[in-house]
Order: C-alpha cells, then sequence, then structure tokens
C-alpha cells in the first residue's frame, strides 16, 4: 500500500492554464506469488484537485444552441475542478533478483469530473491503459 502526493502540476499554453495536485492511494494485492513471479491486483482510488482558466477569447465557443459570449462567460473565468478516480489493474511482476524486477501491468479506470471547461464536459469517463 502507498500513498502519492504531487505537488501542482502545471500545464501552461497560450489558450489555457491547468493547475493538479493528485492525492492517490496505491494497493497492491498479491493473488500468486512464485519464486520468479507474481500476479497482483491493483485498487488505486484518487483525487485531482484542479485550476483551469482559458485565455483564448477566440476559441470557437459557439453552437446552435448557444451564443459565443454566453460561452465564453461560462468557460472563461477561473475554474476549480474536482476529479474523483477509481483505477483497478492486474500487474505481472518477474523478478531479477532479490532486490530487482520488471512488470507489466494493464488497468482501467473510471472517473468523475464535477465541472464543465471548454475541454472536457462534466461526466463520467471510462479510461484505459496499458503499460
Amino acid at each position: 500500500m502507498g500513498f502519492l502526493l504531487k505537488t501542482p502540476i502545471i500545464n501552461q499554453d497560450s489558450d489555457y492554464t491547468y493547475v493538479c495536485q493528485i492525492f492517490k492511494f496505491s494497493n497492491h494485492f498479491n493473488v500468486s506469488k512464485k519464486e520468479k513471479y507474481s500476479w497482483e491486483i491493483l485498487v488505486e482510488p484518487s483525487y485531482y484537485r484542479s485550476k483551469h482558466e482559458s485565455f483564448n477569447y477566440w476559441h470557437a465557443f459557439f453552437t446552435k444552441n448557444q451564443s459565443g459570449a454566453e460561452l465564453r462567460d461560462k468557460y472563461m473565468p477561473l475554474k476549480n475542478i474536482n476529479e474523483y478516480v477509481l483505477n483497478l489493474g492486474i500487474i505481472y511482476r518477474y523478478n531479477l533478483n532479490l532486490k530487482w524486477s520488471v512488470y507489466a501491468m494493464g488497468n482501467v479506470g473510471l472517473m468523475y469530473i464535477d465541472t464543465d471547461t471548454e475541454r472536457m464536459k462534466k461526466v463520467l469517463l471510462l479510461v484505459i491503459f496499458l503499460e
């Protein structure tokens, strides 16, 4: 079991800024352990506290139902975003010796974002990773 607290990740672009702080618990459960290899289950709940601000006034903020001015008022101010993630995975680990190992991991996760931005909608997402 482990805990990760990552200091803010800043993605600054000419169109927007995105600052993210990560809180993550990582739990590995051994399913099968042999001398040279093991199988593990990964359960990783996470919370991302983010701030996002759009700078590009000319971004395509228009749709058929809303005017560009309405959408600019909605999307351009600084926003606080909460992202909740539950990641589940399986790990195959091969032990090279007592101190070193290599692994392959596949995982899938659900993420809920509580705030709309011009790039992300308030939605529940399914994310798949292979490492």
